[in-house]
């Protein structure tokens, strides 16, 4: 797994890519998913509260993933099948660093998989090698590219990558760790 410096690790803390906010202006509700490394809630936006947000909350002893993640993802905001970025959070009233990310209702993956029309398969496929051409062109591996990690909004037609929490950037004759969830490996 790529290393990051401490003093990159304090660069970025001290120079976020947008401003920290103190959280106040969300609330968190229901919660969306888990994994061992944190939560992604519904989040109410206060002072605009048609928004539809996301909160993923990473455990505090994870700041090193916190901050990969967000630097990754804010270098990739000019792609529409990248998940979009609202804010940062130092911590909120459910425990550690978080993110807030645009939300989208009824948007996994999985009910794609199980009902797709012969137009959907060819438009969802391009958004998805658009992403992964994007972070290509901008020298990054996303590395955990599996149907937890796409969003499908079949009402805005619209595919989003996310999760760039393992994503490394790409350095010539430069060998990689394999990290990879052994189930989605290639035969």
């Amino acid at each position: 797994m790529e290393k990051m410096s401490e003093e990159k690790q304090k660069t970025i803390i001290l120079n976020p890519p947008m401003p920290w906010s103190d959280g106040n202006q969300y609330k968190c509700g229901r919660i969306l998913g888990f994994d061992r490394l944190g939560a992604i809630y519904e989040c109410k936006n206060l002072a605009n509260p048609t928004e539809k947000l996301a909160i993923k909350i990473y455990c505090k002893k994870d700041m090193r993933r916190f901050i990969k993640e967000v630097f990754h993802i804010s270098r990739l905001q000019n792609c529409p099948n990248i998940i979009k970025l609202y804010g940062i959070l130092e911590r909120c009233q459910l425990g550690g660093p978080c993110i807030i990310l645009k939300y989208f209702r009824n948007a996994s993956y999985r009910e794609f998989a199980n009902d797709p029309t012969s137009e959907e398969i060819p438009l969802y496929m391009h958004q998805l090698l658009n992403a992964i051409d994007f972070c290509h062109k901008m020298r990054l591996m996303h590395r955990d590219i599996r149907p937890d990690n796409v969003i499908i909004n079949r009402n805005e037609r619209l595919l989003q990558l996310t999760d760039f929490g393992k994503a490394v950037f790409y350095i010539p004759y430069t060998s990689y760790s394999i990290d990879h969830d052994s189930y989605y490996e290639a035969p």
